[in-house]
C-alpha cells in the first residue's frame, strides 16, 4: 500500500501516525481517531477528518514556521493544535485535538527537520545552472577583438576591465573595438 492510500484509509496509530487521544473526542467527536501526523522522507503528513478525509503533505524545505495553539478548553483537556506555515494558498496545514505533548513533539521535530531539509535543498536554485553557460569557461582562449592581446591572468573579458599587458594605455588603431 502506498503512503497516500495508507494515510487516507487507516485510523488510529495505523500507518505510523500519532493521533488524537480519546479525550479529543470532546472537540472532534467523529474524527479524533483520524486526526494525526506522521513524518516521511522530506515531508510531514497531516491526516484529518472522518467523513471528509483529507491528507495534507507539507514538504519540509518549504516550511516557514510552526505554531502550537491552545485555547482554554484545549488547555483543560490537555490538548493543542499545530499549524505548519508555508506559502499562503488554498490548503491549511493545521491539525487539532492532539495531546499537548504530541503537539510539542510535532512542533519540535518539524522545526528541526525543516532546518535540516532547507540546508541541503537546492531546488530553489535551479536557474543557477542555466546562468553559467559552458561558453563562458572557454572565454579565456579568445583575444580581445581588434587588439590581438591575450586575456588577463584570470581570463577576464568583461566590459570595463582592463587586462594587464603592453599597449593597453596606448590609443587603439582606427576601427579597433575596445
Amino acid at each position: 500500500m502506498s503512503v497516500v492510500d495508507d494515510s487516507l484509509t487507516t485510523s488510529g496509530d495505523q500507518g505510523g501516525f500519532v493521533h488524537s487521544p480519546r479525550r479529543g473526542a470532546w472537540l472532534r467527536p467523529f474524527a479524533f481517531r483520524r486526526n494525526g501526523y506522521r513524518f516521511v522522507q522530506g515531508a510531514v503528513l497531516l491526516r484529518l477528518g472522518a467523513v471528509w478525509r483529507s491528507l495534507v503533505i507539507v514538504p519540509l524545505p518549504r516550511v516557514q514556521s510552526v505554531k502550537v495553539e491552545q485555547g482554554p478548553l484545549e488547555r483543560a483537556l490537555r490538548l493543542a493544535a499545530v499549524h505548519v506555515h508555508t506559502v499562503a494558498g488554498p490548503v491549511s496545514a493545521r491539525v487539532g485535538a492532539l495531546d499537548a505533548r504530541d503537539a510539542q513533539r510535532l512542533w519540535s521535530e518539524t522545526t528541526q527537520r525543516a532546518v535540516e531539509a532547507a540546508a541541503v535543498d537546492t531546488s530553489h536554485r535551479w536557474r543557477e545552472r542555466e546562468a553559467r553557460p559552458e561558453s563562458a569557461t572557454h572565454a579565456a582562449d579568445v583575444p580581445w577583438p581588434g587588439t590581438g592581446a591575450p586575456a588577463g591572468p584570470d581570463g577576464d573579458h568583461r566590459p570595463g576591465t582592463v587586462p594587464p599587458g603592453p599597449g593597453w594605455s596606448d590609443v587603439p588603431p582606427t576601427g579597433a573595438v575596445r
